[in-house]
């Protein structure tokens, strides 16, 4: 037999280690993290996020993650700890400053898995603020169900997606923690 193993029983075993093995997918040590952990959020409760199937652009979207359930500006406090008992609200603003107009979504991403926040809400104020009168309906809300993240250390980032609808821009990656 000319596979480069020499025989056929040869052949046979390695398929076999691989078989008990698991595959080809490679050792838990070779393994990225993410693909290692076991889900902590309820996936079933939210809709997957559209930034998906993007390409990431670079540099940082203008927005502002304003709350995350009852903590006020979130990355200006040394921690942020929530309790999942009831819902908690991912809630801000976040525009598409190249292209002067409102982003096209908003995604929370929880523990590297990216939902779609409800986008569109009125943000008089932004829109003051900036002179803009295109992002009056900049404001984002996410809604994290109860119960569905596990206690101990998260992490959250948004996606601000282009007006387009073809890339989006990664915010920084802020900590929390669920009690």
């Amino acid at each position: 037999m000319k596979n480069g193993f020499g025989s056929k029983r040869s052949f046979i075993a390695f398929l076999a280690s691989l078989i008990i093995l698991g595959g080809c997918g490679g050792t838990e040590e070779t393994q990225p993290e993410y693909e290692r952990q076991a889900p902590k959020v309820n996936t079933s409760l939210v809709q997957n996020g559209t930034s998906l199937t993007l390409v990431k652009a670079e540099g940082s979207p203008i927005h502002n993650l304003e709350r995350i359930e009852k903590v006020v500006g979130p990355y200006s406090q040394p921690s942020t700890i929530i309790s999942l008992d009831n819902d908690a609200e991912v809630a801000g603003w976040a525009i598409d400053s190249a292209a002067r107009k409102p982003a096209g979504g908003v995604d929370v991403v929880i523990d590297g898995k990216a939902y779609k926040a409800e986008y569109g809400s009125d943000r008089q104020d932004v829109s003051d603020f900036y002179k803009i009168a295109d992002y009056k309906k900049c404001g984002f809300s996410f809604i994290i169900p109860a119960n569905s993240l596990s206690k101990g250390p998260h992490d959250i980032y948004l996606r601000v997606i282009a007006s387009n609808g073809k890339t989006f821009q990664q915010a920084n990656n802020m900590p929390f923690i669920v009690r």
